[in-house]
């Protein structure tokens, strides 16, 4: 499932380091704009961005997972953090999750292994604001209060 359950709690593993941003997203973000190759087919006007080529330093390929984070963008300059219910988690992260690695999740354990996954984590939204400065910070803040 990309997520890996060991003695110290939840591992994730990176699955994909490509992205596909809408022209006034990749304007955000100035130094991928060397790297964006744009869509080839009429009216896709989504670039694919290969992170590896943008960030040659390197990714990380794994990380523990403290908590999970629900984004959504919202109409607010503030980027802030707010306790999730459970079933918002699960109901939020399931479908994605199913379609994206049906090889993982597809099976008898797979939708199980995510939910004992969703019980066990704190879960939080993350309301992402318009100041995208801060987004970073927000969610270090947010990293900070769920570590012992």
């Amino acid at each position: 499932m990309g997520v890996e359950q060991t003695s110290d709690g939840y591992v994730g593993h990176s699955m994909y380091s490509s992205t596909h941003l809408e022209p006034h997203h990749l304007e955000r973000f100035p130094w991928l704009e060397p790297h964006a190759i744009p869509g080839r087919l009429p009216g896709e006007d989504k670039s694919l961005v290969l992170l590896a080529d943008a960030k040659p330093d390197g990714l990380s390929t794994h990380a523990s997972i403290r908590a999970l984070a629900l984004p959504r963008v919202v109409d607010a300059e503030e980027t802030r953090f707010r306790p999730a219910s459970r079933l918002e988690a699960l109901l939020r992260l399931a479908p994605s999750t199913l379609l994206q690695l049906p090889h993982a999740c597809a099976t008898p354990d797979g939708l199980g292994r995510l939910g004992e996954m969703v019980e066990t984590l704190p879960t939080f939204w993350l309301d992402l604001g318009r100041d995208m400065e801060r987004i970073p910070e927000r969610a270090a803040e947010l990293l900070r209060e769920v570590t012992p």
